[in-house]
């Protein structure tokens, strides 16, 4: 009997004990930054890497990895040249060449220019590509290209330029049209796949990396705003009282940004709406460096130094927060103990580079 009161005993004293270890671990667990809001889809081998066009990864001699499937492609028999990532396609220019292969490497292509010529894609839609072709001297011509890599019409007569469709984008990216400034005002617009070109009013414009094209002027002191995607209007859209300078054109997110230094307006690429601009006070949910916005969504970058786990003390964190980019309410969280590049953000997901390995992450619908 006393062998079992003294058993009994112990089991008394030992039952508080474990419990008291687990609260002191669920407050450990909750006291360090851990995943939130996210659930891994694919990761995959990428040492090194040059991110194009905000789509893929090009590493060495044109092995592509797309960021949204986690597939490769590789364009082997190419050497050199500037890779394009646009229409879900790596397109390589070299000279007198151009080399298409879609990412999900279900096709692939080669076209060659006329001997003496260089050739640089401008615009990339629909698996048509438009090519700026040019001689050592002179005028250069337009060239489109089908899906199979084959020419489908021509136009002569069109001005050098130092960059594709006269616009600075982001490396390596194409715009869904071609785009150039003609004297005088407006701007000429080319649909790549059936090469109808269009003049349009425009003071200025911005071709969208992947995406559309968008143009404004003032008439009568109010703003008219629109987008291409071929060569005629997708949508149109008249704003109140006008500036007369230029805005400042820029796309973020699924909308373009018409900014002033007293006023800001945003537009919905897909329909021409107002969209509400951020409050003021949520920049002060930003504690940290924001790394990129898009689909309406802000990745915030920040470091942490862990002080409240002593199992983990002084140990250096990366913390990834998404936030809603309107409402700054927190979306998902990424926490690491190694450096995190967040590579591409889309309203569903978010792709990191981790180490050696790249990631993609899908957000939890339900935050």
């Amino acid at each position: 009997m006393r062998g079992l009161f003294a058993g009994r005993s112990r089991l008394v004293v030992a039952a508080p004990v474990a419990l008291l270890v687990v609260l002191i671990a669920v407050a450990l667990y909750l006291a360090t930054p851990h995943n939130k809001g996210v659930e891994g889809d694919w990761s995959a081998k990428a040492v090194g890497g040059r991110l194009v066009a905000d789509r893929a990864l090009v590493i060495g001699d044109h092995t592509a990895l797309d960021l949204r499937s986690g597939k490769t492609v590789t364009l082997g028999s190419v050497a050199g040249g500037t890779p394009f990532v646009a229409d879900d396609r790596l397109i390589i220019a070299s000279a007198g060449r151009i080399d298409s292969a879609r990412l999900d490497a279900t096709s692939r292509w080669t076209w060659r220019s006329p001997t003496g010529t260089t050739a640089a894609p401008v615009a990339a839609a629909r698996g048509s590509t438009a090519v700026l072709v040019c001689p050592a001297s002179g005028t250069c011509q337009l060239v489109g290209l089908n899906a199979q890599g084959r020419q489908d019409w021509q136009t002569d007569g069109v001005a050098r330029r130092a960059t594709p469709g006269g616009m600075t984008p982001r490396d390596g990216s194409l715009s869904l049209v071609d785009a150039i400034a003609v004297s005088g005002g407006g701007v000429v617009v080319t649909d790549p796949v059936s090469g109808r070109s269009t003049l349009k009013p425009g003071r200025s414009f911005l071709a969208i990396p992947d995406g559309p094209l968008v143009t404004e002027l003032v008439q009568d002191g109010r703003c008219v705003v629109s987008v291409f995607a071929t060569a005629d209007a997708r949508w149109t859209r008249l704003l109140d009282t006008c500036p007369s300078d230029a805005p400042v054109l820029a796309a973020e997110g699924g909308a373009v940004t018409l900014t002033w230094p007293a006023r800001v307006e945003r537009l919905d690429l897909a329909t021409g709406w107002i969209q509400p601009a951020r409050k003021a006070g949520d920049a002060a949910r930003e504690d940290g460096t924001v790394v990129t916005r898009a689909a309406g969504l802000t990745a915030i970058e920040s470091r942490k130094t862990l002080h409240t786990n002593p199992f983990r003390w002084g140990e250096h964190l990366t913390v990834i927060e998404i936030r809603d980019g309107t409402t700054g309410y927190l979306r998902a969280q990424i926490v690491s103990d190694q450096v995190l590049t967040v590579l591409r953000l889309d309203k569903e997901s978010v792709v990191v580079r981790e180490g050696g390995e790249v990631i993609r992450l899908t957000l939890d619908s339900r935050h």
